[in-house]
């Protein structure tokens, strides 16, 4: 039980941290043009309001690192994970908050850019997990 405790908190940690490094990049990337350079009006403030939730959805997909899954290497891994709150974010929250579906409204390129951001997160997440040994059996110490 420890274990999963342990691992519980460690994985919500590293997705919340993904989370902030993925709000820091979409933010760094409206203020840049980027967005722009691909159609997407997508250029959000550095508010609380802006961060925190992707903090704390980051936290709670971060979960998805209990899935059983058969891709090794944290590269692979983050890609595949980062799908999940990427379908999420194109059927469920962008048409919620007006962009419609797969947030087209905002530009015809925003479903890849939605991807781009949300494979951040996977490859932070999944980054720092593999760095953290989350994945390796109890007892192993990481290879230098």
């Amino acid at each position: 039980m420890v274990a999963f405790i342990r691992k519980s908190s460690i994985l919500f940690a590293l997705g919340a941290f993904g989370g902030l490094v993925t709000a820091l990049v979409m933010w760094l990337s409206g203020v840049a043009g980027v967005t722009g350079l691909f159609g997407v009006t997508m250029a959000p403030p550095l508010t609380g309001e802006f961060i925190y939730p992707k903090v704390v959805w980051g936290g709670l997909w971060g979960w998805l690192g209990f899935l059983p899954l058969i891709v090794t290497g944290w590269v692979p891994r983050g890609v595949l994970i980062s799908l999940i709150p990427t379908a999420v974010a194109w059927f469920y929250f962008l048409p919620s908050e007006g962009a419609g579906l797969l947030g087209l409204s905002l530009g015809l390129l925003t479903p890849i850019v939605v991807l781009a951001f949300t494979m951040v997160w996977g490859l932070v997440t999944e980054g720092l997990a593999e760095m953290c040994g989350v994945y390796r059996p109890a007892g192993t110490k990481a290879v230098a």
